[in-house]
């Protein structure tokens, strides 16, 4: 005589096991049979309400089982999540007898199919109630483990954080190199890059593609700071641009390289808003141009450069002149 449930034999005077209080039955136990027949695998499932079943109907079949991995889904932190199983060790592999196979995998998708009633029975109810009752801690296990695992992401992500900036800071203080890029792809260099102790100082470009150097850029915090400019590739930088956390206020334009200022150009958030001409022998303002959102609006010239303005002409939003008005001497 044996238990059903946990195996123990007991005297043939015994009717009743002691440990579960469920009837003994006639023959060899299953832990007997376990330690010599050969377990294959016919279903896995996430499912504790279909083990709890499918263990009720195998005991009634007769058929030894081994639920293998249902130990396991609640270890490594998050336990099941939100898939009814481990994702790190995989469902519960329901293992019967080579023999009882194919017998084992018609009564498991009966099962599934719903074509299989609960046998009635004491100690197979009672079993189906300890499983039921098991799932709930099961439940604030894998509540925990999810904790768990939000708690040990924020510590990684901080520590993370905290080794990203002392790595930028050993590089700040430490390394200083150059970097390359080829925009048109000619395998020439058009633009270079020069860093300092880890931040970009300056840097030089050929926008052209003439190879030759027509601007160059110098950084204050990582933002330009201000550059020069051949805008009209002779070879000699006659431009000048200042900027404030990377956005242009003013350029400066000697065109004739005397060292006196042809043209001031003054901008409002990065868009210019007037320019103005200096005669290149007088020093005299002769015309000055208002912009309105980028787009020439106005512009008024001294034409016999007595430092009166004699002409005014009007633009329209597409920067067409609409109107000259000569002034009144």
């Amino acid at each position: 005589m044996f238990c059903p449930n946990c195996g123990e034999k007991y005297e043939k005077n015994k009717a009743v096991c002691s440990a579960r209080k469920v009837p003994l039955k006639k023959g060899v136990s299953n832990v007997e049979k376990q330690q010599r027949i050969k377990f294959i695998t016919v279903y896995q499932t996430g499912d504790y309400g279909f083990l709890a079943f499918a263990k009720s109907i195998l005991q009634s079949e007769g058929i030894p089982y081994y639920f293998k991995g249902e130990g396991l889904q609640d270890l490594d932190g998050a336990g099941r999540l939100g898939t009814g199983f481990n994702p790190l060790f995989g469902p519960v592999e329901i293992q019967v007898d080579e023999n009882d196979a194919e017998k084992a995998r018609e009564i498991l998708e009966q099962i599934e199919q719903g074509k299989v009633d609960m046998p009635e029975s004491e100690y197979i109810d009672q079993e189906v109630e300890e499983n039921t009752r098991s799932t709930r801690p099961e439940e604030k296990k894998s509540l925990k483990g999810v904790l768990r695992g939000i708690i040990i992401g924020i510590l990684i992500s901080i520590c993370a954080y905290y080794i990203y900036e002392a790595v930028q800071n050993y590089r700040q203080k430490n390394f200083s190199w150059i970097g390359y890029n080829d925009l048109n792809k000619d395998g020439k260099n058009d633009i270079t890059y020069y860093y300092e102790k880890g931040i970009l100082s300056w840097s030089e470009e050929d926008r052209n593609f003439d190879g030759k150097i027509d601007t160059k850029w110098f950084y204050k915090e990582e933002a330009v700071d201000r550059c020069v400019a051949d805008e009209n590739y002779d070879g000699a930088f006659e431009a000048k641009y200042f900027y404030q956390k990377g956005i242009v206020q003013r350029g400066e334009f000697d065109f004739n390289h005397d060292k006196n200022l042809d043209v001031i150009e003054n901008y409002i958030d990065g868009v210019i808003y007037d320019s103005v001409y200096y005669h290149e022998i007088t020093g005299k303002v002769w015309k000055k141009v208002f912009y309105r959102y980028g787009i020439i609006n106005e512009e008024q010239i001294d034409k016999d450069y007595d430092g009166k303005f004699d002409i005014t002409i009007k633009y329209n939003e597409s920067g067409r002149p609409v109107k000259t008005i000569a002034s009144k001497k």
